[in-house]
């Protein structure tokens, strides 16, 4: 059962403006999207730092303060470990990319989970509304022996999100799909949380897709990178400049920039709300256009 505590809006809401003068412009414009106006991703990492898990919460319940519905998933590869770990089981990754066997995803849907559960109810304790889905997304596999080899995801099911949108509810979305198949049997899959957040903001059509992470952007040794392009992406990734867990989320940007989504970001949550509130934004943006001279 989720207590709701309710925040006092209008004073939140003023000191947000005072912090972001500009703010109320794309407040207006994001307001008019609705739950098209973002999907953000959290990472497990994130969720598993209490100060981070908070810094995140206090941005995603300052946006409910203002209207704006965007939709969050996210991921729990540190939650996975601990749980495979409390069964005596361990797994592979390549690429950053976890090796799940039918015997492991007992764990993994554990921990999943707990980590809607943890982030969903820290929404809720800090003043939001929020509600954990799960097993929205069917997808095919690779090697039909590693049921975290989704090659592609074949459906989402968005109909839970927008009822939720629509009553003003925020959507915490988890990872864990299913196997398309025309079998009665529902195999659960793990499915990346980049490629699952990635499936969703394609589905809904968003303007924005945020990665919030602990690095809080792509850099070129201690360099932040702001923006770049998808060829420089490629080239950074060939070059091991990004690399392990990273590469993945820059890879599903990439998908996402030829799905037609505007702005691609890795950002903080300390910078969450300076990525959405004002014209210079935070983090690396990775787009279309020429935008890095040189890396």
């Amino acid at each position: 059962m989720l207590l709701k505590v309710k925040p006092e809006i209008n004073e939140v809401s003023q000191q947000i403006y005072e912090e972001f003068p500009n703010g109320d412009k794309y407040v207006d414009k994001f307001a008019e999207l609705g739950q098209s106006f973002a999907v953000i991703k959290v990472g497990g990492a994130i969720i598993d730092d209490p100060e981070l898990l908070r810094t995140t919460v206090t941005s995603l319940v300052n946006l409910q303060v203002l209207g704006l519905s965007p939709v969050v998933v996210h991921g729990g590869g540190q939650q996975i470990d601990r749980e495979l770990a409390a069964s005596s089981q361990t797994t592979d990754k390549v690429n950053g990319r976890r090796i799940t066997r039918q015997e492991h995803m007992p764990a993994v849907e554990t921990a999943l989970l707990k980590a809607n559960v943890l982030l969903s109810q820290a929404i809720v304790d800090q003043g939001g509304d929020a509600a954990g889905v799960r097993g929205i997304f069917a997808g095919v596999l690779s090697d039909p022996n590693d049921l975290g080899s989704t090659d592609k995801i074949t459906e989402v099911d968005s109909w839970g999100i927008e009822r939720l949108s629509m009553r003003g509810i925020l959507p915490v979305v988890s990872c864990i799909g299913h196997l398309a198949t025309n079998s009665s049997i529902n195999q659960p899959i793990n499915i990346n949380a980049d490629m699952s957040s990635g499936a969703l903001a394609a589905h809904l059509g968003v303007l924005k897709h945020i990665s919030l992470t602990k690095e809080g952007a792509i850099k070129n040794g201690a360099e932040r990178i702001a923006n770049m392009t998808a060829p420089q992406a490629q080239a950074l990734i060939r070059r091991g400049v990004i690399n392990g867990g990273m590469i993945p989320k820059v890879n599903e940007a990439l998908n996402l920039l030829n799905e037609g989504i505007h702005d691609v970001v890795i950002t903080s949550p300390d910078d969450l709300m300076k990525e959405l509130l004002t014209d210079e934004g935070a983090g690396t943006l990775i787009h279309v256009d020429d935008g890095v001279s040189s890396l």
